[in-house]
């Protein structure tokens, strides 16, 4: 029987060992997380490590990782709200470029109506605009007088009036 009662002894500082090794990754991993939203949230960043992480499929590595279909619930809750928040600000950016070409073909649609070169960008769908594969828009905006392309920008305010 002693010898049994100090076989658990030693397995009982390996077990101890191995849980705290455990719960210095998942630290790691949860603030690893953070760090990245918070690039994710500089400006300055962003467009980088978005394209990266997108590279990678990192939000669906994260979604099939053990931790997310973790039985603690108070370490899934806290991963799981982390995921959340890093595929909010991927989409965050997407979604101010969906504004500014929506306000784009609104400004098209009532000056430049009848200009040939630009109906093409006004009856696209918006995702069609801001796609980064298609180069759609830059066609679209080669065949443009210049002149035009002048006061598309003044009134997006892009450049100031002369």
């Amino acid at each position: 029987d002693d010898d049994m009662e100090e076989d658990e002894d030693k397995e009982s500082p390996k077990e101890e060992k191995e849980q705290s090794v455990k719960q210095y990754k998942q630290m790691y991993l949860h603030k690893s997380l953070e760090f990245l939203i918070d690039l994710l949230s500089s400006p300055h960043t962003r467009p980088y490590l978005q394209l990266y992480l997108t590279s990678i499929h990192f939000t669906t590595c994260l979604t099939l990782s053990p931790l997310f279909t973790s039985q603690n619930k108070q370490q899934h809750h806290l991963f799981t709200s982390l995921l959340q928040t890093l595929q909010t600000q991927f989409t965050l950016e997407k979604k101010v470029y969906m504004e500014r070409a929506s306000i784009l073909q609104k400004i098209i649609h009532r000056y430049y109506d009848t200009y040939d070169p630009l109906l093409d960008v006004m009856y696209a769908g918006v995702t069609r605009i801001i796609s980064q594969q298609s180069d759609f828009f830059k066609k679209a905006l080669d065949t443009c007088e210049l002149e035009i392309l002048e006061q598309l920008c003044m009134k997006l305010r892009l450049v100031e009036d002369d």
